[in-house]
């Protein structure tokens, strides 16, 4: 009755492996192509699984009578605890490439004044409070994001390369995260908004100080993932900045949305110009 159930812990178990490999494999370029900074990991952990696979049938004379001598038995045996124990060392190996990119990754965002000897001359900028704004053009918001520089440490979120940002607005600290789907330094993968989402949250939360965050690219990180979703990313970061203090700004082009888009929109954030108007009356 042993022998049965042994018998049949170890099909299954061979069935188990068999069909996670045929899964992982099948998703692979899926994963790689949204997550492309953990394809170390998970080819590792594919490796790995792939061996402890072939390593299961090393066993399978344990469980049915090959007539095979003693000694041909020791040496398959051996042959599969070699397969498995490097199983075993390619799974731990992959989970530390897993953690090493996360936490370089996160480390990406440091906190950093780029205008330090600087100040803030409008009392109209000074008094924004904390929340999520949108501007009318690219300009108006780099143009403002610049300013509250002087006061807060940023972090640009752009489709744009970091290097024609730094060239262009003369920036050299600010961290600038580019969201695109080609893999490299910096990058972002546009379907990636809890990720997006994570990163932002976290630099908000970091050294318990003011900040400031531009959010540049609504409009194509809408395309890749649907309004309703973006548009739920955004009331979650405007929730996050009150609380945080942030100021977040967000460049809005009104006739790349439709009518019922653009009401949900304008009635949830406040455009950074009725903030700055009403400030400089206060």
């Amino acid at each position: 009755m042993l022998d049965i159930l042994l018998d049949g812990i170890e099909f299954v178990t061979i069935a188990g492996l068999f069909i996670i490999l045929v899964l992982a494999v099948k998703f692979r370029r899926r994963f790689i192509e949204k997550y492309s900074r953990l394809k170390k990991f998970y080819d590792v952990i594919l490796a790995s699984i792939t061996l402890d696979f072939v390593s299961e049938f090393f066993y399978l004379p344990d469980y049915i009578d090959f007539q095979l001598s003693e000694q041909q038995l020791e040496a398959i045996q051996t042959i599969g605890d070699s397969l498995y124990a490097l199983s075993v060392l390619l799974f731990i190996i992959g989970f530390g490439y897993l953690f090493s990119t996360l936490l370089e990754r996160y480390e990406l965002i440091p906190i950093i004044m780029e205008f330090k000897e600087e100040k803030i001359k409008s009392e109209a900028v000074k008094q924004i409070p904390p929340g999520v704004y949108l501007c009318n053009t690219e300009i108006d918001c780099y143009s403002l994001f610049l300013e509250i520089l002087k006061k807060r440490p940023g972090l640009i979120v752009s489709r744009r390369p970091p290097y024609i940002i730094r060239e262009t607005f003369g920036l050299k600290e600010t961290p600038v995260l580019w969201i695109t789907k080609v893999d490299g330094e910096n990058t972002i993968h546009p379907t990636r908004l809890e990720y997006l989402m994570q990163i932002l949250v976290d630099f908000m939360k970091k050294e318990n100080i003011p900040k400031a965050i531009l959010l540049d690219g609504l409009e194509y990180l809408i395309l890749e993932n649907g309004f309703d979703p973006m548009f739920k990313v955004l009331t979650k970061l405007k929730d996050y900045a009150i609380i945080n203090n942030t100021i977040i700004l967000v460049p809005v082009i009104k006739h790349a949305y439709n009518e019922k888009e653009f009401a949900l929109i304008a009635r949830e954030f406040t455009n950074i110009r009725e903030i700055l108007t009403t400030n400089k009356r206060a």
